[in-house]
């Protein structure tokens, strides 16, 4: 079979593409719309051109691209695609919907949301690559100490005043209520999405500070669009920014509270396997899912602590092979219990990567991913 990969950077991609080159297929990659030179000429005209030469079988990238899908449709390839990134508002067009596409993703509740609006989209959990992940950990280029306590990603990139600030200069009622919202839903993992919960007044205020056209085709709602991409990531920069000062607070002396930026790129895998308790804090925008960067940690043989989502249970027994917190408090509690019991934390590590092993690879997705054609 002759693949053509649309490629971009995310957690995930050097797996992915290990596994496309193990199978005996012919492999061809172009760039995904967000690394094209505009220089070369307009993206669909040299996909297009791309394609005819190379005359694929099928076309697959991480997430859905409705540019890519343009193309594959006049075409005639089929386009498989999974998207592991949130939000996926390219998923909520009309485009989704073209017999072309192959639709999977890694959060249940989007694909039980898309199934509401007649999009069809298979749910295919995340995967990992554990001997990759071991290859780059204990590369002898590598030189840290072992580490008490990790996190890696995004810190205070938004701060809370910033989006409240905008909307109060509009309406201060709409602001002030925004801002309850959004305390209100702190460290709770449990409540429906925001989208859902929006009061029209609030809607209103939303839309006279922050106007927003909803394309042509789209069948997302305005709440969706901000929940999506202003309350979410407000609400995760306040959780996150509050949960790693209270965790180094918590540590004071016993222990030490080590972050480092998502742009470490190959080292982190190195870090996850040299930390006693690796954190995860992933975007509200995830509703069920675990992101692709709890199971790069758990592949690492990491001991992952992350909020509950729904999803992780379906995947990994609780307390077993994953540890999760359903609050700010509890998360606190874990980490003291967890370092402290360090032969625990080890065996559920051990039995993470060993669920991994067994049912979570990036070998494993393919056949799903392929046997959609």
């Amino acid at each position: 079979m002759k693949v053509c990969y649309i490629d971009q950077t995310t957690t995930g991609r050097d797996g992915m593409i290990t596994a496309l080159q193990e199978k005996d297929w012919i492999l061809t990659s172009f760039p995904a719309p967000s690394a094209f030179d505009p220089e070369q000429g307009s993206y669909d005209k040299v996909l297009t051109q791309v394609l005819q030469n190379q005359t694929p079988d099928c076309v697959f990238s991480f997430d859905f691209l409705p540019e890519v899908s343009l193309v594959c449709s006049k075409e005639k390839i089929p386009y498989v695609s999974w998207t592991v990134n949130m939000p996926a508002a390219g998923l909520f067009s009309d485009l989704a919907k073209d017999p072309v596409n192959r639709l999977f993703a890694i959060d249940s509740a989007l694909c039980e949301t898309l199934k509401g609006s007649g999009i069809k989209v298979t749910y295919l959990p995340p995967a990992a690559d554990p001997d990759l992940l071991f290859g780059i950990a204990h590369s002898p280029m590598n030189d840290l100490p072992d580490m008490d306590v990790s996190y890696v990603g995004p810190n205070r990139v938004m701060e809370e005043e910033s989006f409240l600030d905008h909307v109060a200069q509009k309406d201060l009622a709409v602001a002030g209520k925004l801002r309850d919202l959004m305390h209100e839903r702190k460290f709770c993992y449990d409540l429906p999405a925001i989208e859902k919960k929006l009061p029209e007044d609030i809607l209103s205020g939303l839309h006279k500070a922050l106007p927003l056209q909803i394309p042509e085709g789209s069948l997302f709602s305005a709440s969706y669009l901000y929940a999506a991409y202003f309350l979410y990531p407000s609400l995760t920069e306040i959780e996150r920014g509050e949960m790693l000062d209270s965790v180094s607070l918590h540590l004071g002396d016993v222990a030490n509270l080590h972050v480092f930026p998502d742009s470490i790129g190959n080292l982190a895998p190195y870090i996850y396997s040299k930390s006693l308790i690796n954190l995860l804090l992933p975007p509200r925008t995830y509703e069920a899912a675990l992101p692709m960067e709890a199971l790069e940690i758990m592949g690492s043989k990491g001991f992952l602590l992350c909020p509950h989502q729904a999803d992780a249970e379906k995947l990994f027994v609780p307390g077993k092979e994953i540890v999760l917190f359903a609050s700010k408090e509890d998360l606190l509690t874990k980490i003291s219990y967890y370092l402290e019991h360090g032969e625990e934390r080890r065996e559920i590590a051990a039995r993470g990567l060993e669920r991994i092993r067994a049912e979570h690879t990036f070998a494993q997705r393919l056949e799903v991913l392929f046997s959609a054609l």
